[in-house]
């Protein structure tokens, strides 16, 4: 292993079992090879840390650091401390990958070396072991810019803006590569926002780092009953506004504002034509949210009503004239 890998590999692990046996021979059959493998073992007591030994021992480019059982996201802001690699990829210890995830990841900032994230489709995997290649909303290859860079706007494409609009646009932090700069410049994972600490992290990424989509289907996301991320839709769509809330109130331009004001726009006028499809199957209550969230992202920045009326119609403009 070289003193400094291209990439830094990062494999947080507790009682993963029945799945990381999996997800090690998943990285070990990598056809990119320049890697290091951080092994953030918090306490497991179910075997699945005897299986990382065996691997560590079968592979110079693994470390295995033993860490305290303090929740996920400070296992991984330990790991990432270690890493020494010029991109980060989090290898999540339930799921798997295809061979040519990191080559085909990496390829996209050899083609443009501007690039600070990379992220590819997701292949859902339910709990019959079944791959569905059809669930992840379908995109085109592309480089853009940051998500709220306007300027950029002319390569982005509508379904990544609904995307980032209405639901989480990366679903797991496996399908994604990430320049090491992007944590120099943003920080680490998130602490306090429960499950949504990777999605707030990635909302404001994708606001500072420009971002290379590609359409393969590298990435396996297993749905199971232990799952980090919730299976249930209610608690996940709490925990998602939650992490709107803590951009929002972050966030100190108007591109932010238009963006607060586009989600209570957008639905406000289906709902009131009667086209109930924008809504997508939200009851009232998270109907109201929306507003909420405006007001709050009004209220922090002290904009007033009509320079919010005048950020939302800069923002859609502009927004119409790059994606017409």
């Amino acid at each position: 292993m070289s003193d400094c890998p291209a990439i830094s590999v990062i494999l947080p692990n507790y009682n993963s079992g029945q799945y990381v046996e999996a997800c090690i021979s998943s990285i070990e059959a990598q056809s990119f090879s320049d890697y290091e493998v951080i092994v953030g073992d918090s306490g497991s007591t179910d075997g699945s840390l005897e299986a990382l030994v065996e691997y560590s021992e079968r592979d110079p480019r693994v470390r295995i650091i033993h860490l305290p059982k303090e929740g996920i996201y400070p296992a991984w802001n330990q790991c990432l401390r270690q890493a020494v690699g010029e991109f980060i990829y989090i290898a999540t210890a339930d799921d798997y990958i295809s061979e040519g995830l990191l080559a085909g990841l990496i390829g996209a900032f050899e083609r443009d070396t501007s690039c600070d994230v990379t992220f590819s489709r997701l292949v859902w995997v339910g709990e019959d072991g079944v791959e569905d290649h059809d669930k992840w909303f379908g995109l085109e290859s592309v480089s853009s810019g940051s998500f709220l860079d306007i300027a950029s706007k002319r390569g982005m494409m509508s379904s990544q803006y609904r995307a980032f609009l209405y639901g989480p646009f990366v679903i797991s932090m496996n399908q994604m590569l990430v320049r090491r700069g992007v944590y120099e410049e943003i920080g680490f994972y998130p602490e306090t926002v429960g499950s949504g600490g990777d999605l707030l992290w990635t909302f404001r990424a994708f606001s500072i780092a420009k971002v290379f989509y590609v359409d393969r289907g590298y990435a396996a996301w297993r749905i199971h009953p232990g799952q980090a991320t919730s299976i249930d839709t209610r608690k996940q769509q709490a925990v998602n506004w939650l992490c709107r809330k803590c951009y929002y109130e972050e966030c100190t331009n108007d591109v932010a504002l238009g963006l607060s004001y586009y989600m209570a726009y957008h639905r406000v006028k289906g709902f009131f034509r009667g086209d109930t499809s924008c809504l997508h199957g939200l009851t009232w209550r998270d109907f109201r949210s929306f507003f909420s969230v405006a007001a709050f992202a009004l209220k922090t920045h002290g904009f007033s009503r009509k320079q919010g009326g005048m950020g939302l119609r800069r923002y859609i403009e502009t927004r119409n004239k790059f994606l017409s």
